[in-house]
Parts: structure tokens; C-alpha cells; sequence
């Protein structure tokens, strides 16, 4: 039988040994203490190859996807606990805690997600806006400072509970003053002026735009279920450990994948309006939404050429979005009589996103001339400002990503004007300009009218003329004549119709 030496060796250096100085077999590395003897190790040196071959097929799927990716591609792994961490949050299908067991001490844990923090929002995109970290998770932190270094970097150093660490933050020309701030609250505000290229800490900020910040790098912490006697590094105890790898890595820099579920409808009693609506990119660092629409079919054109050749119009949203939990878009909206306008429970010019348990979905409304056909597509575009071509990484699809929807004029038309009744007893009036909301009156609209005889205190319908004026009537009586869009009719009663006779 053989035997094996047992020495007490930091974690460092164990990763060392068993990656540099492997023996002839595959399943045994060596530690050499001094040239006088040496120990082997018992330690499968497969297991990297295993941690790799994982970790390659966490990039190849779930690039471009929620973070929930990651666990679902490592359930039933018994080898190994996969802990992985993204912008200081913790990716786990065990006890987050346990990081700071295996993967990072709770300093510097915070530390380096603090460090990460800065100098991520720095390299974000976004002009004058705000990066946000959360410190729930970190509890006691005591003080932060930095001081200001004479070239193009800055030096932090933290004063946590056990320890006071320092490290250097390249600015990438901005200028930081020198901060100490006791963070007392649940969260940092740091605030990035790209104009005057200024980083400052304001818990209290007015800034509403949040930086854009890539999320494509990812800390990776994996404990092998294989133990050896050793020195903790982290916790300095000496004592049987688990074998913890620990690296980083990058997703791939592709495009978002294409959207799913994108719609298109008119949008009900609105002059030249639709809406458009789309699932919520799979992408973890989505920056933008992008509508194309044309009333040319362009699934086989580049939209880079589809925009600049004219074929297509396009409308750049950024992805912050106001939230709501409830709204029904194919309703019919409500009509307020004192105003002259439909109510919807949304504005114009804004994306919103519907967040509930049972919808999760964006939408928007265009501006589109009435009565015509129109294809339409939404792509998302990334922090770095990747975006597909639907001509080299991936096609648009109809009913998924591309879709064809018709807009149609159903607002009803606004008031008549100058009703008279000339010498030969003949109703005239000039036909209106406007719809019903103010909006332009489309010139293309076929109009048709309804004349109101006023009799026993109430006005009553006496005919219709399919066509302009005059009509005649008994120049002793009064009238009322309302216009009626042949594709938009008001009915008696309705909240329209009063609004229309008063």
C-alpha cells in the first residue's frame, strides 16, 4: 500500500501544484516541498478539464440569457456547487451565503464588488446618468475614501470590520474627487457626467437615467466535493477542505437573440396611431428596442440598408421603460365628453412594460398614416450597441419578430360649422377639418351626414344625405347636423354623440 504524505499548504498553492506540476498520470499531481523529498496528492486533474467543458457550454447556451440559465445548466452536476457572481450578485442553486465560506471573504467580498462597481460605471454608456449598487447584502461596511492620484487613476481604500484594503481604479479621463462617504442607506448612488467628465457619489440624486453597464462578465467559484487536509486561505483553519476553483469569464458579444411574440394592431379610436408589443429580450445587458416599419415587405433586406435606402422608417427606444401591472390595449377606449378626448391609461411617446404574473411583455405606439398596410419589426440592441442584421445573424421571422398589421381610421370625425339656411330654404354647413380628439381630419375620409330636427324639446333625426349639402328643410324650425365617418360611425345614444349635439 502506498502511503501519502499530508501537509498543510494554503489553498493557493495546492491550485499551483496540482495545475503546474502534474506526474506522469492523469489522476495524480505532485507537490515538491524542497529538492529533498516530495508527497503526492490524490486529486483527479480531470476535473478541470470537467470545470471547463461546463463552463464552455454555460457560454455557448445561456449568452444572451437570464441569469436563471445558469443554474438550470449545472442541476444534477454532483461533482461540484457552482457559485457564480455578476455585478456583485450571487448565482447559485445553493446557499448564497456560502460564498464567502468558499469563493471570498466578506471584505474583500465587498470590496472588489465595490471596485468593479466604480470602475463599471465609468465604461458605461449613458452621458449624464447613474449607476446604483445594493449593499444589503454586505452588512457593516464603515467607511469608504478615495484619494486623489496625480495621473489617470484612483486610489480607493475601504475600511471594513477586520481590515483596511486599498486598489487602483483607471478613470479613463474622468476626474473623481476625493470622496469619504460612510454608506448609511441600502444602496450607492455613484452619478457619471460625461459632459464635464465628473464622477461624484449623491445618495440623494435627481438623475433619472440609469448607465448602461455590461453584465457579460461573470466570477465563477467551484467546490469540488473532493477534500484534502489543508489551510483554509479564507478562513486560515487547518483542516479537511473542499478543492475551490476560482476564475472568470466573458459571454460571448453576439447580438440579441431575436424577440419573441412581437404584435401589431391598431390602436382603437386614435388618429394614425398603432401599437406595437413584444416579450422582454432574453439578453441580460439590453440597452435599446428598435421598431422598423414599412409598407413594403422587407424580410430580405439589411435593416442598416432598409433605414438609409428609405424602405423602412425607424423608431429607437431606450429600454427603461415605466411599469404597470395592468392594461387591456384592444379595449375600447373611454370618451370624455368635457374634454373631447379618448382616455387610455397610457401616454404617447413613452415604452411601457407590462409586468404581472401572468404577462411580461413591452409595448409601444407609432405614428403611421391611417388605412394603409404595414410590416413591422423589433430587435433589441445590447450596451455595446450590438443589434442582429436580419441579413447575417439571424433572419426575421413572420408571426415571431415580424408581423404584418393594417391601420385603420375609426376615430370619429369632429363638429360641423356655419349651419345656415339660405333663401331657397336649403340646410348647408361647412363639413369639418378635425376628428372628434382635435387631430387632423384624413382628406381621404368619406364623409356622410345626419340631419336633427329640434321638435318637443328634444332634437330628432330627420334623414341622411350620403354626400355633401344642401338639404332642405322648414326655415321656422331648428337643426343640427352631424358628420359620420362611413368607417367610424357614433351611435345614439353615446357619450360621442352627446359631445357631437351639444
Amino acid at each position: 500500500m502506498r502511503k501519502t504524505i499530508l501537509i498543510a499548504l494554503t489553498f493557493a498553492a495546492l491550485m499551483f501544484i496540482i495545475a503546474f506540476a502534474a506526474d506522469n498520470s492523469s489522476k495524480r499531481g505532485i507537490y515538491s516541498v524542497t529538492p529533498s523529498f516530495k508527497a503526492e496528492v490524490d486529486y483527479d486533474l480531470n476535473e478541470y478539464k470537467a470545470i471547463s467543458d461546463n463552463i464552455s457550454k454555460i457560454i455557448w447556451t445561456c449568452t444572451n440569457k437570464k441569469t436563471d440559465c445558469l443554474t438550470e445548466s449545472v442541476k444534477g452536476i454532483a461533482a461540484f456547487d457552482f457559485y457564480f457572481k455578476n455585478r456583485g450578485n450571487i448565482i447559485t442553486l445553493k446557499d448564497a451565503k456560502s460564498w464567502n465560506i468558499y469563493c471570498e471573504a466578506h471584505d474583500e467580498d465587498f470590496f472588489y464588488d465595490f471596485v468593479e462597481f466604480y470602475s463599471d460605471c465609468i465604461n458605461s454608456l449613458g452621458n449624464v446618468c447613474k449607476c446604483e449598487m445594493n449593499l444589503s447584502r454586505y452588512g457593516s461596511i464603515t467607511e469608504i475614501n478615495s484619494i486623489k492620484s496625480p495621473d489617470v487613476s484612483d486610489v480607493i481604500t475601504m475600511i471594513l470590520p477586520s481590515k483596511e484594503i486599498e486598489e487602483d481604479i483607471y478613470l479613463n479621463g474622468f476626474q473623481a474627487d476625493a470622496l469619504k462617504i460612510s454608506p448609511k442607506g441600502k444602496k450607492l448612488v455613484l452619478v457619471k457626467n460625461s459632459t464635464n467628465k465628473k464622477l461624484y457619489f449623491d445618495e440623494k440624486t435627481a438623475v433619472a437615467e440609469n448607465c448602461k453597464v455590461s453584465n457579460k462578465i461573470f466570477k465563477a467559484c467551484v467546490v469540488s466535493k473532493k477534500t484534502f487536509l489543508a489551510q483554509n486561505q479564507l478562513t486560515k483553519s487547518i483542516g479537511e477542505q473542499n478543492i475551490v476553483t476560482r476564475f472568470a469569464f466573458r459571454m460571448l458579444d453576439l447580438p440579441p437573440p431575436p424577440l419573441k411574440n412581437v404584435q401589431a394592431f391598431d390602436k382603437k379610436k386614435a388618429s394614425n396611431k398603432m401599437v406595437i408589443r413584444w416579450n422582454e429580450s432574453e439578453a441580460i445587458d439590453i440597452s435599446k428596442y428598435a421598431i422598423y416599419y414599412s409598407t413594403t415587405d422587407f424580410n430580405d433586406v439589411s435593416l442598416p440598408d432598409c433605414v438609409s435606402s428609405g424602405i423602412c422608417k425607424k423608431v429607437e427606444l431606450d429600454a427603461d421603460s415605466t411599469v404597470v401591472n395592468s392594461i387591456d390595449l384592444e379595449a375600447e377606449p373611454i370618451f370624455d365628453k368635457a374634454l373631447g378626448v379618448y382616455v387610455y391609461g397610457y401616454e404617447e411617446n413613452k415604452l411601457y412594460h407590462l409586468k404581472s404574473d401572468t404577462k411580461n411583455y413591452y409595448f409601444y405606439s407609432i405614428e403611421v398614416p391611417e388605412n394603409k398596410n404595414y410590416f413591422i419589426a423589433v430587435t433589441g440592441i445590447d450596451v455595446a450597441g450590438n443589434e442582429l442584421d436580419n441579413l447575417k445573424q439571424g433572419r426575421l421571422t413572420y408571426n415571431q419578430n415580424y408581423v404584418e398589421a393594417e391601420s385603420v381610421d375609426d376615430i370619429p370625425t369632429g363638429k360641423v360649422s356655419d349651419i345656415t339656411i339660405d333663401s331657397t330654404n336649403q340646410l348647408s354647413w361647412t363639413e369639418p377639418k378635425e376628428n372628434i380628439d382635435g387631430t387632423i381630419l384624413d382628406i381621404n375620409s368619406r364623409i356622410d351626414y345626419q340631419i336633427y330636427e329640434f321638435a318637443d324639446s328634444e332634437f330628432f333625426k330627420i334623414g341622411d344625405l350620403l354626400g355633401e349639402p344642401p338639404y332642405p328643410v322648414d326655415p321656422a324650425k331648428t337643426y343640427k347636423v352631424l358628420a359620420i365617418k362611413r368607417s367610424a360611425p357614433v351611435e345614439e345614444p353615446s357619450l360621442e354623440w352627446d359631445y357631437l349635439m351639444k
